[in-house]
């Protein structure tokens, strides 16, 4: 049955190399009760793990039924142990989270078996060995000789020709011990029983044949009786493990264990979590201009349309009308000129709520969420988008009939502003942007103060005799103040240096204001030189004369300053859109009426910039990525170290490559499922409940299309079976032994 010519096996380690068989000659047959001695260290285990297809040798020739094994590949000797060998192993190398049933069912759950088609073999084969009361008990929780009694159980249940026992009476007492000899031999009349042993004497009177083994050589070889050998038809059992018993042992696997489960759920949850930020924060970028503005457009709102007349006449209501029933349109913006202007102050700091742009309280014709309608110029609407993730209760108790401020540097004063009324929005994502809809008389300070400040709105002074042109903050740049009359202006001392007789009172100066649409000039006769003796009581304000006149500023009546730096008509609309993923298609519908329009989205610097985010940023998320992954591999192969051993005992058993990978699959994939599932029932509770609030998970729901939880189910399942496989390959690097070694090693 097994032959032996020359054979040697050696081991290396350190760089130095020990010989566990030399030279060694052997011829086994069936039938025969074979007991093998010898010191340790002589080299017993080593030949029976050789014998069995556990260990490679390195030199000379193994015979299974006249076949020559040198040339046989891991996969031959899966076979090989799957069709001949059954081992009953002096350390058990039983599952220890196992019942006694579900040890015995594993080799025949390996073998091919179904599960419903062999609970009556093991239940005879747990009678036969005196365990039918420890039936669904652990294996972890009983005596070593009942260990024992499984491990052969389990071997018997293979009913393979050979069986090779590694001091299978060595945890037994002496009467139990008996038995299982007396078992063994009763087996060898049909099969090759090979028994390695220190204590021959439990063995003699049974024994066929008496091997004995001295540094790695047989030194004796006694036959005791002659066996009546038979020859053994060639086998093949190419049936292996069923897929749904595959499963079976994955879900098993899973749970049998509920410390190693939790932890493992806990990593699995935490690595897939990043994953999907990860996912969610590529898809962003993606969708994301890279800049939220440009030197014209700061208001990168992505509902926006920032839409114009091709020959630059001003808009009418005529052309508000037409726009406002295309199909997708919201509503539309008209003081376009402020829309890009950030007025964060208008809400208290503690609020959290920036990104806040202006627009005039007569756009707005939506529902509030909260509050009522502004009856007072200082009182206002807030939009606010969902994305910061504030619940009702919150905005009532942070935001609501909370009072904040406007800041006109133009007008010089910071205008008090009250939020009475709130609507939630969901538009605009991925950005947070938000609308404060103000009265009129607040959108004309604003508008005013912006056209002042814009890129090709120009002011200059004709004073003396001089043109000056006057740079947004400089020199005589005009503040309004209603203090000072109407058709005059208040100038700084240094207004006297532009005359010979330096006194400035009582002339006249021009001031001029154009921008791409209009220019504006207005002569003001100078009535007072502000000094710092009198600013206070000229102007009626508190700020110290540094503050005011740091720069020489000048003031006229606000009305002055309307006509200066209003704008007489709007040029400009911003069309807000219902679904910023239709914003450029919109945009090329206005475009066919004969508008000049851009969507925010078209209007960013990106291309070039986009190529840069995708060269520096994509390569951070895939390292990132892969961090996730070996972060979570390397803690969850430090909580699966139990499993190492459990793979080489289906290794031992005769499990394929294939197989075992499966099963590893199966309980990944299992925790996958359930921390998938946990992830997705958190962000449910966090959409439908106020049990939880958080920002990110709420974005996360809101904004993450249903097609997006197949590509993160997908995720999922990647992130399993890389785990998996990877962790499954390590099993497979060297020997069924040697890989069994080193995981009870560690």
């Amino acid at each position: 049955m097994l032959s032996l010519k020359n054979l040697s096996k050696f081991y290396y380690s350190n760089g130095m190399i020990a010989s566990g068989l030399t030279k060694v000659n052997l011829e086994l047959s069936m039938g025969e009760f074979v007991v093998i001695t010898g010191e340790s260290g002589s080299g017993k285990s080593t030949l029976i793990n050789v014998l069995s297809g556990l260990d490679s040798y390195e030199e000379g020739e193994m015979y299974i039924n006249g076949h020559e094994t040198s040339h046989y590949t891991a996969t031959d000797f899966e076979n090989y142990r799957k069709t001949y060998i059954a081992n009953i192993f002096q350390s058990f190398n039983l599952v220890a989270s196992y019942t006694v049933y579900q040890n015995v069912e594993l080799a025949l759950l390996i073998d091919g078996k179904k599960s419903r088609d062999v609970k009556d073999r093991v239940n005879k084969l747990i009678n036969q060995v005196g365990l039918e009361k420890y039936r669904n008990t652990k294996v972890s929780k009983l005596s070593g000789g009942q260990k024992q009694r499984v491990a052969i159980a389990r071997a018997l249940a293979k009913d393979t020709p050979i069986i090779v026992a590694d001091e299978p009476t060595g945890n037994l007492d002496s009467e139990s011990a008996k038995s299982i000899v007396e078992l063994l031999s009763n087996i060898s009349k049909d099969k090759l029983v090979i028994v390695v042993t220190h204590n021959y004497d439990q063995f003699e009177a049974y024994a066929t044949r008496h091997i004995k083994l001295f540094d790695g050589r047989i030194v004796e070889d006694t036959t005791i009786k002659k066996a009546e050998g038979h020859e053994v038809s060639e086998k093949d059992r190419t049936e292996f493990i069923t897929f749904g018993n595959k499963i079976r042992l994955g879900a098993r696997n899973a749970f049998n264990l509920f410390t190693k489960f939790i932890l493992t759920l806990l990593v699995f949850s935490i690595v897939l979590a990043g994953l999907f930020s990860l996912y969610e924060g590529w898809k962003v970028s993606n969708k994301t201009p890279v800049f939220e503005f440009n030197q014209y457009i700061s208001n990168g709102n992505t509902e926006r349309i920032i839409t114009k007349k091709a020959d630059n006449t001003p808009l009418t209501q005529e052309d508000y009308d037409k726009l406002s029933k295309i199909k997708g349109v919201a509503n539309i913006i008209r003081d376009d000129d402020v829309f890009d202007t950030s007025i964060d102050e208008i809400v208290p700091p503690e609020t959290d709520v920036r990104d806040i742009y202006p627009a005039r309280l007569a756009d707005f014709n939506k529902k509030l969420t909260l509050g009522r309608m502004p009856e007072n110029d200082n009182e206002y609407v807030l939009e606010i988008n969902q994305l910061y993730a504030l619940s009702e209760q919150q905005l009532r108790e942070k935001v609501l009939d909370k009072e904040g401020s406007v800041t006109v540097n133009g007008i010089y004063e910071s205008v008090p502003a009250k939020v009475v009324g709130i609507r939630i929005h969901d538009e605009g994502y991925p950005m947070r942007y938000n609308i404060a809809y103000l009265s009129d008389n607040l959108i004309n300070k604003l508008k005013m103060d912006q056209n002042r400040k814009k890129v090709h709105t120009h002011t200059n002074i004709v004073i003396g005799g001089k043109k000056l042109d006057i740079p947004d903050g400089g020199q005589f740049t005009l503040v309004a103040n209603d203090n000072v009359p109407v058709g005059t202006v208040y100038m700084p001392e240094v207004a006297n240096t532009y005359y010979d007789t330096g006194v400035a009172r009582g002339r006249l100066v021009d001031y001029t204001v154009a921008d791409i649409h209009n220019t504006v000039t207005k002569e003001l006769a100078i009535r007072q030189i502000i000094t710092e003796k009198n600013y206070k009581s000229l102007l009626g304000i508190e700020e110290s004369f540094e503050n005011i006149n740091g720069t020489g500023i000048a003031f006229v009546n606000s009305q002055d300053f309307m006509e200066l730096y209003m704008p007489k008509a709007d040029y400009q609309y911003s069309v807000m859109v219902k679904d910023p993923d239709d914003a450029i298609d919109i945009s090329k519908e206005i475009n066919k009426l004969g508008y000049v329009s851009v969507s925010t989205q078209q209007a960013k610097n990106d291309d070039l910039m986009k190529q840069i985010q995708n060269i520096i940023v994509v390569p951070l998320y895939i390292i990132f990525a892969v961090g996730l992954y070996y972060i979570g591999y390397f803690i969850i192969r430090l909580i699966l170290k139990s499993r190492g051993s459990y793979f080489a005992t289906l290794r031992i058993l005769g499990s394929n490559k294939k197989s075992v990978r499966q099963i590893m699959d199966m309980e990944l994939l299992t925790i996958g499922h359930i921390s998938f599932a946990l992830i997705l029932a958190i962000m449910m509770i966090n959409k439908f409940t106020d049990l939880l609030n958080v920002t990110f998970i709420n974005n996360f729901v809101k904004f993450t299309p249903p097609i997006d939880y197949l590509v993160l189910y997908l995720i999922m399942l990647v992130l399993a079976l890389l785990v998996s496989r990877r962790f499954s390959r390590k099993l497979f690097v060297s020997s069924a032994m040697n890989t069994f070694r080193t995981e009870v090693a560690e």
